[in-house]
């Protein structure tokens, strides 16, 4: 079986998540956000997120769409944290 995932929607916007995250555009795609492009020396690029990265949770919280993730980045003070899924499970922690 060959699985196909495209974007549902254009890359939001980086000042629509968070200044932490400024750099970066997400998509979402088959029920995941996905880190679609990150601008070199940019705060996101300095915090460790690559373009492929796919997040599921921020703080504990489970995201799959970007309005998601926007929602969970803004409630969240202090650091965050953002657990990607792949062959392993990965936080990252953004100050």
């Amino acid at each position: 079986m060959t699985v196909r995932i495209e974007p549902d929607e254009a890359p939001a916007e980086p000042s629509a998540i968070s200044a932490r995250l400024e750099g970066a555009q997400f998509q979402d795609a088959a029920g995941n956000v996905v880190v679609s492009s990150i601008e070199d020396g940019s705060a996101a690029a300095r915090s460790g997120l690559r373009a492929g990265d796919v997040i599921v949770a921020v703080n504990r919280r489970p995201v799959s769409t970007v309005a998601e993730l926007a929602a969970a980045l803004n409630n969240a003070s202090g650091a965050i944290a953002l657990l990607f899924r792949g062959g392993l499970k990965l936080f990252l922690v953004i100050r």
